[in-house]
C-alpha cells in the first residue's frame, strides 16, 4: 500500500520547484520599485511615463533602462531627459549589476551621495552638465572597475580627492568647469590607463600637477582657465610622447618654451595663449610635423618667427597676437598651404608682407574668432610696402592692416601705392637693380675709362723711331693713372661700391649715377697722353650732342 503524500509535503515540493524561477523576478521587482521611488522624488520627470507599477514585468523596456541576460538592470541612460531633482532617494544598493550610469545634461542638484561606491561593477559614470554641488565623494575612488568618469560642468567644490587616482582603469577623466581647488598633488598616483584628462575652468593654483607626467599614455591634456604658475616641467615633454592635444590657455605659466617641445612629435594642437611665456619660439618647431593649430597669443614671446614653420604642411591656424616678436614675416610661411587663419597683430613684425602669403586659402568669417577681420590680422605692427596680390588680402577689411603706416595697396582702407610709399617693394627691386643694371653699367663705364686710358697711352705717329725703340725696351705694362684720370677711375669705383650698399637708402639714385658718369666720362675723354700733357693745351670739353653715336650709347648705358 502506497503512502499518500501529505498536503504539507506537496506544498514544500511546489515551493522548491518554483523558488528558483521566482528569484530573478524578485530582483527585477526590487529594481523597479527602487526606480519608481526615485522617479517620484524628482520635481520633473515627464520623460519617464513608461515607468509605472502596471509595467513591472516590462522593466527592461522602460525608458533609459537596459538589462543583461539575467534580466537585471545593467545600464541606466537618462541623458537629456529634463530631470529635475537630486540623487538622495536613489537606492544604489539595489543595482549590484549596473555597469553604465549616464545622467548627462539634466537639472539634477545636491551632493553626489557617498553610497555611489555600492556600484561595484560600474565602468561608465557620467554626471556632467548638471548642478551637483558640494565635494566630490572620496568613495568614488573605490569604483575599481570604472573606466570613464565625467563630472564636467557642475558646481562641485573643495579639493580634488587624491583617491580618484586609485581608479587605475580609467582612461577618460573630466573634472572641468567646476570650482575645484588645489590638492596635494604628491599624493596622486600615476594613472597608466589615462588617455584623456581635463581640469579646465577650475580654481587650481601653484605649479604643474606632478602626477601628470607619470600618465605616459595621455593623448589629451586640458588645464586651461585655472591659476597655475611657474614653468612647465621638462618631464611633460620627455614623458608624454603620445600627446596630441595640449591646452594650457589662460593661466600664469612662465619661462621659455623648452627645446624638448619637439619630442611631442604627435602633437596636433598647441594652445598656450594668455600666459607669461617668454623667450623665442623654438627654432625647430617645424619638426613637429603633425601640428594643425598653434595658439601662442597674449604672451611675451620675442625674436623671430622661425622659417622652419614652413615645414608644417598640416598647419591650419596660427595665432601669435600680442607678443614681442620683432622679425620679418618669413617667406616660408606661405608654404603652409592648408593655413586658413593667420593672426600676427600687436607685435613688431617689420618689412614687407611676403608675396608667398597670396597662396593662402581664404575662409568664411564664421570660422574666425574675429569675425570682422576674416582669416588674417596684421594690424599694429611696423610692416611696410605694398600688400601682395591675392584674394586673401584684397578682400580683407581695413582693420586687418590697421596701424601699419608703411603699407599700401588696393585693399579696403589702404592708400594707393605711389613712388614715396613703395619703399618696401623698392628695397627688393634695388637689390635686383644693383645686380642686373647698375653693376653692369658701372662696370662698362669703368672698362670704358680703362679703354680710354689705353688709347691715350698709344704712341703718337709724330713720335720718332727713337721713341718707339725706347718704348720697346721699357716695361709695356699700363702705368698707374694719375691726375684727373686717376680721380675719374677712383670716382667710378667708389660709385660702384656705393650702388651695392646694404642699406637701400644709402645707395645713389639712378639719375645721379647717369649724370655723374656722363660728366666724368666726358671729362676723361678730353685728356691727352701723359707724356704730351705739357706740350698740348687742354681742349674744351666736347658737348654731348656732338659726340659720336657709339660714345653716346656708352654714356647712356
Amino acid at each position: 500500500m502506497k503512502a499518500i503524500p501529505r498536503p504539507g509535503v506537496l506544498l514544500l515540493v511546489v515551493l522548491f520547484l518554483f523558488s528558483h524561477p521566482l528569484k530573478p523576478t524578485s530582483s527585477a521587482t526590487i529594481e523597479a520599485q527602487a526606480l519608481l521611488k526615485w522617479r517620484n522624488s524628482l520635481q520633473s520627470s515627464s520623460s519617464l511615463t513608461s515607468w509605472s507599477l502596471t509595467h513591472l514585468r516590462k522593466l527592461c523596456n522602460w525608458t533609459g533602462i537596459t538589462c543583461n541576460k539575467d534580466r537585471t538592470v545593467s545600464e541606466i541612460n537618462l541623458s537629456d531627459s529634463n530631470l529635475n531633482g537630486t540623487l538622495q532617494q536613489f537606492s544604489f544598493t539595489s543595482f549590484p549589476n549596473l555597469t553604465h550610469f549616464n545622467l548627462n545634461n539634466n537639472h539634477l542638484s545636491g551632493p553626489i551621495p557617498p553610497a555611489i561606491d555600492n556600484l561595484k561593477k560600474l565602468t561608465f559614470l557620467d554626471l556632467s552638465n548638471n548642478v551637483f554641488d558640494n565635494l566630490i565623494p572620496l568613495e568614488i575612488g573605490m569604483l575599481a572597475e570604472l573606466q570613464y568618469l565625467s563630472l564636467l560642468n557642475n558646481f562641485l567644490n573643495g579639493t580634488v580627492p587624491h583617491q580618484i587616482s586609485n581608479l587605475q582603469k580609467v582612461w577618460y577623466l573630466d573634472l572641468g568647469s567646476n570650482f575645484l581647488e588645489t590638492p596635494n598633488w604628491s599624493r596622486f598616483l600615476g594613472m597608466g590607463s589615462l588617455t584623456y584628462l581635463s581640469f579646465s575652468l577650475n580654481e587650481l593654483t601653484l605649479g604643474f600637477p606632478g602626477f601628470i607626467p607619470k600618465c605616459r599614455n595621455l593623448t589629451y591634456l586640458d588645464l586651461s582657465q585655472n591659476l597655475f604658475t611657474d614653468l612647465i616641467p621638462e618631464s611633460v615633454f620627455t614623458n608624454l610622447g603620445k600627446l596630441e592635444y595640449l591646452d594650457l590657455t589662460h593661466n600664469s605659466f612662465s619661462g621659455p618654451l623648452s627645446l624638448n617641445f619637439t619630442k611631442l612629435s604627435r602633437l596636433r594642437e598647441l594652445r598656450l595663449g594668455i600666459n607669461k611665456f617668454t623667450g623665442p619660439i623654438p627654432e625647430n618647431i617645424g619638426l613637429v610635423s603633425a601640428l594643425q593649430i598653434i595658439e601662442l597669443h597674449n604672451n611675451s614671446f620675442e625674436g623671430k618667427l622661425p622659417s622652419s614653420i614652413g615645414q608644417l604642411g598640416n598647419l591650419q591656424r596660427i595665432d601669435l597676437r600680442t607678443n614681442s616678436l620683432n622679425s620679418s614675416i618669413p617667406f616660408e610661411l606661405g608654404f603652409c598651404s592648408n593655413l586658413t587663419y593667420l593672426a600676427l597683430a600687436l607685435n613688431s613684425f617689420n618689412g614687407d608682407l611676403p608675396s608667398s602669403l597670396s597662396n593662402l586659402k581664404s575662409i568664411p568669417s564664421s570660422l574666425s574668432d574675429m569675425k570682422s577681420l576674416g582669416s588674417i590680422d596684421f594690424s599694429y605692427n611696423v610692416l611696410s610696402g605694398p600688400i601682395p596680390a591675392g584674394s586673401i588680402f584684397q578682400k580683407a577689411p581695413a582693420e586687418a592692416f590697421l596701424r601699419n603706416s608703411g603699407l599700401c595697396g588696393n585693399a579696403e582702407g589702404l592708400s594707393h601705392c605711389n613712388a614715396a610709399s613703395t619703399n618696401g617693394k623698392s628695397k627688393k627691386i634695388n637689390s635686383k637693380l644693383v645686380i642686373g643694371i647698375i653693376v653692369p653699367v658701372v662696370s662698362i663705364s669703368f672698362l670704358t675709362a680703362v679703354a680710354v686710358c689705353l688709347i691715350l697711352r698709344r704712341p703718337s705717329k709724330q713720335q720718332g723711331e727713337e721713341t718707339e725703340s725706347a718704348n720697346d725696351m721699357l716695361d709695356q705694362r699700363l702705368t698707374p693713372p694719375n691726375g684727373e684720370l686717376a680721380e675719374g677711375v677712383v670716382f667710378v669705383i667708389t660709385l660702384a661700391l656705393e650702388c651695392t650698399h646694404p642699406k637701400p637708402e644709402a645707395r645713389p639714385a639712378m639719375r645721379f649715377v647717369a649724370q655723374e658718369l656722363s660728366a666724368r666720362t666726358q671729362a676723361m675723354g678730353s685728356l691727352t697722353p701723359r707724356d704730351s700733357l705739357q706740350d698740348r693745351p687742354k681742349p674744351l670739353p666736347v658737348p654731348f650732342a656732338r659726340l659720336p653715336t657709339s660714345r653716346k650709347l656708352a654714356l647712356m648705358l
